[in-house]
Order: structure tokens, then C-alpha cells, then sequence
């Protein structure tokens, strides 16, 4: 079961010119600490961790990316699978530790399971 929804990336062109506004600009205040680590930086607004990301040129999808976070990530893929939808990567641990996999909405637009 899909239980909330954490972060929300936005993948930016230029993650410098990005980091200014929404930080200086915006005023919103880095939740991922001082220094952006590989060109992503996050912020909490509100109960929403917002992120931006400097890796657009990579994307398939679109600038932004939803992480739908669930408990059994596995069961969970195997469930929407059933249901009919489509996967571009199964699950996969990431250097950081936590499972992502990702799969695509009837647009084409990549979204994330992930579990922590």
C-alpha cells in the first residue's frame, strides 16, 4: 500500500541559478543540510519535502519526480504489476540505502516507489 507521498524532485537545468532562487529568493530553508550534495538539495514546506536536482539532461520523463513511499516495496510492485502497471526499472537498493523502483503513469511520466 502506497502511504504517503515524500520527496517531490524537481529536475532543474541549471542546479546553481535553481539553488539561489528557491533558497534566497523563495526563502526556503535547506532541510538537506548546508552544503547540496551532488547537485540535490532539499526543503520541507509544510509536511511536503520539496527537492531540486541538478540531473534534467539525464531524464526520460519530465522534470519532475514523485516518490510514493510504501512499507513492502516488493509486494507493493508486484501489486500494481497486477494491476497493469508499467515498470522501467524493478527494485533496486540505492547507494543511500533505501529501495526505489520506478514506473510509468498514462502519459509516460517516470514515478518512484520507494521504500526507506
Amino acid at each position: 500500500m502506497i502511504t504517503s507521498i515524500s520527496p517531490v524532485i524537481l529536475f532543474v537545468k541549471d542546479f546553481q541559478k535553481a539553488l539561489v532562487f528557491y533558497r534566497d529568493k523563495l526563502g526556503l530553508t535547506p532541510s538537506s543540510g548546508e552544503a547540496p550534495h551532488e547537485e540535490f538539495s532539499s526543503f520541507a514546506v509544510g509536511s511536503v519535502e520539496f527537492s531540486i536536482h541538478g540531473g534534467y539532461k539525464g531524464r526520460k520523463g519530465g522534470p519532475i519526480d514523485i516518490h510514493f513511499l510504501t512499507k513492502d516495496i516488493r509486494e507493493e510492485v508486484k501489486r500494481l504489476k497486477e494491476n497493469g502497471v508499467s515498470f522501467t526499472r524493478d527494485v533496486e537498493k540505492m547507494p543511500w540505502g533505501a529501495y526505489q523502483a520506478t514506473f510509468l503513469d498514462p502519459d509516460g511520466n517516470e514515478l518512484e516507489l520507494y521504500q526507506e
